[in-house]
């Protein structure tokens, strides 16, 4: 049984392999975020130049991830323009598959693989069941060449956020933790795109809250929670819901360890989650509730 409420307020406990996630586009009070203002607009370099933007997705002062545009002409011999993103010091990013490049030669020559990217629109899942890598990842290119073989080459890939906006999936791999992130981009064309904000995990924000042995996900959800309690001693007993005023909105006797919450007959806005477990144990949780 689950439950849907964006969950702000949580014990966050600095432990590994808590579960923790971030929903793209979404961040909460214990995540960090930072905003570009203006946007930052990273262009089209000179031919054979390169330019990079290193960024700090998670405010600890240490850059994580690169983006990188490069532009090559060689007039009538190639062309090259690619938008490449990496992870720093191991951290790494989402892909979604292994594109390749061939000749047109018959038959064609392979000339290349890459990593394209796990392009995600608002809300989605990042977790550790994405597929991750610590290579470079392709977000757009288009590039020709005569000269490798006897017919050439021609390869492109082109982003789903050439217009719309949309979000790059990061996972930070830390001494003794694994923190997840976003970057949302858009206008991404072949060797140009646009950074408009990010958000990342400060440490473990899993809603795993080890010190009470209950647990409440999804974060953010939109009109029900599940709340789990983790062994026997921690089967809930009742669960009541106040508003922001402390007036009382839901009264549930469980009896259960794993329930489904409707809340979707609430409206927007912060709640206190009230638990208490058969064992007598008493756990307050704040939530945001937002259905839109």
């Amino acid at each position: 049984m689950k439950i849907s409420i964006l969950i702000f307020g949580l014990i966050f406990v600095p432990v590994t392999l808590l579960g923790q996630y971030i929903y793209s586009g979404i961040w909460g009070s214990d995540d960090y975020y930072f905003d570009f203002i203006p946007d930052s607009n990273l262009t089209q370099p000179p031919s054979y130049t390169v330019y990079s933007m290193e960024i700090d997705m998670n405010g600890d002062g240490s850059n994580d991830i690169k983006l990188s545009t490069l532009f090559m002409d060689g007039n009538q011999w190639f062309r090259k323009k690619r938008i490449i993103i990496e992870g720093l010091n191991q951290n790494q990013i989402a892909y979604s598959e292994i594109d390749t490049c061939w000749s047109a030669d018959i038959p064609p020559i392979f000339i290349y693989a890459t990593y394209t990217p796990k392009e995600l629109n608002f809300n989605a899942l990042i977790d550790k069941n994405l597929y991750w890598t610590d290579s470079i990842v392709f977000l757009s290119f288009w590039e020709w060449d005569v000269g490798p073989t006897n017919n050439g080459y021609f390869c492109s890939r082109s982003s789903q956020f050439q217009v719309d906006t949309g979000y790059i999936a990061v996972q930070l791999i830390e001494s003794n933790d694994t923190l997840y992130g976003w970057i949302k981009i858009s206008n991404v064309n072949y060797a140009s795109c646009i950074i408009h904000e990010l958000a990342c995990n400060i440490e473990s924000t899993g809603i795993r809250d080890l010190s009470s042995g209950i647990n409440i996900y999804p974060n953010p959800s939109f009109g029900y929670v599940i709340v789990e309690g983790d062994n026997q001693n921690n089967q809930i007993s009742n669960i009541k819901i106040f508003n922001s005023v402390g007036l009382l909105n839901e009264y549930k006797m469980i009896n259960d360890n794993n329930i489904r919450l409707d809340v979707s007959f609430l409206p927007d806005g912060l709640y206190l989650l009230f638990i208490e477990t058969c064992s007598k144990k008493k756990v307050l949780k704040k939530i945001v509730l937002t259905k839109n």
